[in-house]
């Protein structure tokens, strides 16, 4: 048997993973349709309704739902709270208060926002 059940293990959290998976498909199939439709072929107010439509829950999942998934799962699962010190490997952000050698002190609340943030950047 297993030592370590996959259903119960702190990375799996199905909200975020189902939410993320159905943002990536949603955003493969706009792009296939959009390779598979002829250039300069003008679109029907339905097909336009429904684009849109289309559009909206992809953004809304994209920038709402996989944003917020994340910053439960790992303020609930993982325990990343701002009382918990990055260190890093090999304490390379080891805070200068703590006596290391980083200027600053990095929380794991702040590595879960500068995901997020990152995710925002990246994707505009």
């Amino acid at each position: 048997m297993y030592a370590i059940s996959p259903l119960k293990w702190p990375g799996f959290n199905v909200a975020f993973l189902f939410s993320l998976g159905l943002t990536l498909l949603l955003t493969l199939g706009a792009v296939l349709y959009g390779k598979r439709r002829p250039l300069g072929q003008p679109m029907s107010w339905g097909q336009s309704m429904v684009a849109s439509v289309y559009v909206f829950a992809t953004m809304f999942l994209a920038y709402g739902v996989v944003p917020h998934q994340w910053l439960t799962h790992v303020g609930n699962e993982k325990k990343w709270r701002a009382d918990k010190i990055l260190l890093g490997p090999g304490g390379i952000f080891k805070p200068k208060v703590l006596g290391g050698s980083f200027p600053f002190t990095i929380n794991y609340l702040q590595v879960g926002d500068i995901v997020v943030y990152s995710s925002f950047v990246s994707a505009t």
